[in-house]
């Protein structure tokens, strides 16, 4: 399979530089607070999961990365829940020493003067869920749930998650796309977020658009 290409950015920090791959916006996805759990989470469809998986096999290629979906403006497509708040959309893994604080500085140099070379990835998901099955019970649950990070900051959700999430939820995604579509209301998946059926979103979204993707 040939390469899968994305834009790339340079930008500065305070005391380092890192390396930005930005997604094109997807409307149909939606970074909220989920209040029975208590944390925050994204809810979107199939086709929005696989934007998901593209990402999350960027970061599991290269860790340093910071990955951005432009979400904010997703709200006049928001599904039926009304508490949605509008929020861009930060990925990392937790071991990249980034601060929340800086983002603000940092999206502001996603310019065309800042864009480098794209990020080619070479994308194998049988791969990823191979290995998400390899370590599918060497987890140590609780120093895991300590090393994620999943917060607000001013209009950005961040969602930093230890490598071993990101792999349990690359597979569980691709197992639920077989049968969400016979499903009322979705399902949960992994630590990031829910996927919605399509009948869900033609019904509760509140868009004078046709539902089509």
């Amino acid at each position: 399979m040939p390469k899968l290409k994305f834009p790339q950015y340079k930008v500065r920090g305070k005391h380092r530089d890192y390396y930005v791959v930005a997604f094109p916006n997807y409307p149909y996805m939606w970074p909220n607070y989920e209040k029975d759990d208590r944390e925050y989470i994204i809810d979107t469809d199939a086709a929005g999961w696989q934007q998901l998986r593209y990402a999350i096999a960027i970061l599991l290629q290269a860790q340093d990365r910071i990955i951005y979906f432009p979400t904010k403006n997703n709200n006049r497509l928001r599904p039926i829940a009304d508490y949605y708040e509008d929020y861009d959309t930060v990925l990392t893994v937790s071991g990249l020493h980034f601060r929340r604080s800086e983002w603000v500085r940092l999206r502001r140099q996603l310019k065309p003067a800042n864009r480098v070379q794209n990020f080619a990835l070479s994308y194998k998901p049988e791969e990823i869920v191979a290995q998400a099955e390899k370590i599918a019970y060497d987890w140590h649950y609780w120093q895991l749930e300590k090393k994620m990070v999943k917060k607000v900051l001013g209009n950005s959700a961040f969602f930093c998650l230890p490598e071993k999430y990101y792999y349990n939820s690359f597979a569980a995604s691709l197992d639920c796309e077989k049968w969400i579509q016979r499903n009322d209301l979705g399902s949960y998946i992994g630590k990031l977020g829910w996927m919605l059926p399509d009948k869900c979103i033609e019904k509760h979204c509140f868009c004078n658009e046709k539902y089509s993707i």
